[in-house]
């Protein structure tokens, strides 16, 4: 497919200027300056300005990922834990509706907050995190979702496989490699997570990594829960403390609201193999989109699957080892 035909095809193609403005303004959001594109793969999202000089984010959900009542699962959780005070933020509400649906895009509209990038290893950070984690953690477990999926391999890593595979950023000599190590290792990841008790099982974040924590000064601001769902509670935290002592500081202060199973961090690996997979089927499917070529041009290089390989042997090792 050529660049021409592929920014007329992919999913966002019919999101011009002319209909983000459409959209907002036809449920009451009166942008007073330009659009102000953002940072996002996944969606698409806008800063804008509105005529009283307030500063908003507009986010529109990629077509066909998510239903409507999902979404509003996830609005919910935010509503929820802003009521628990958990540091968040949550998307403005018109008539009772917090998602809207223009032109069979779904969006919303949140306040737009600023903050710096979380660093990992500062300690004084990493505590006020794992506070946050703590009561985000309390507040989750007292509900359930009920249209937001559970973590699982079939979803999480054997259908990213599957795309991956067939994909034709997979040079042929690597395929062989690629299917062998990944199908073994998708494998063993099952084996894994069916070890884990009902009671692990809970409302999570779900995509929990320094990027989307934002340092305030004196506090933490958790962003983008579009991939909330149900997971075991260190989903939420194996991203954020690698050495044990980062880990035990992360606990400790987690604990002053939300009881923890330490033998959880035997499964950081497991995620970590099921997140690697799954970012190379995300690349691959996401490939039409004009939008990764451009941001993630070293996916195309001839030796990414070599690495590739190289990542989930070791993680093979590792696992096996435990």
């Amino acid at each position: 497919m050529d660049s021409n035909q592929t920014e007329l095809t992919h999913a966002y193609a019919a999101l011009t200027p002319d209909c983000v403005l459409n959209a907002l303004e036809a449920f009451g959001f009166q942008p007073d300056a330009a659009l102000q594109p953002m940072n996002s793969y996944e969606n698409r999202v806008y800063a804008f300005r509105d005529a009283d000089g307030n500063k908003h984010v507009v986010k529109f959900y990629r077509p066909k990922r998510w239903n409507l009542r999902q979404i509003n699962e996830e609005h919910q959780f935010l509503f929820e834990l802003a009521d628990a005070d958990v540091p968040v933020i949550l998307p403005h509400v018109r008539d009772g509706i917090s998602c809207f649906d223009y032109q069979d895009f779904f969006f919303a509209v949140f306040p737009q907050r600023g903050g710096r990038a979380f660093e990992a290893g500062n300690e004084e950070q990493l505590a006020i995190m794992g506070r946050t984690a703590g009561r985000l953690h309390a507040c989750a477990k007292t509900r359930s979702f009920s249209a937001r999926p559970k973590l699982n391999v079939e979803q999480f890593v054997q259908a990213p496989i599957k795309v991956a595979a067939n994909s034709a950023m997979l040079p042929a000599r690597y395929r062989d490699d690629y299917a062998l190590i990944s199908t073994e290792l998708a494998e063993l990841c099952e084996d894994w997570l069916q070890r884990l008790p009902e009671e692990s099982w809970q409302r999570c974040h779900g995509d929990l990594h320094p990027g989307n924590i934002l340092w305030t000064g004196d506090g933490v601001l958790l962003v983008d829960f579009d991939d909330c769902r149900t997971a075991p509670a260190v989903q939420d935290l194996w991203m954020l403390a690698d050495s044990i002592e980062d880990r035990a500081l992360l606990i400790d202060e987690y604990e002053q609201f939300c009881e923890f199973d330490w033998s959880q961090w035997r499964f950081a690996e497991v995620l970590r193999s099921m997140r690697l997979m799954q970012y190379t089927g995300w690349l691959a499917e996401r490939w039409s989109d004009p939008t990764f070529p451009r941001h993630f041009p070293w996916f195309a290089q001839e030796n990414y699957f070599a690495d590739h390989i190289k990542q989930l042997q070791e993680q093979l090792r590792l696992l096996q080892a435990q």
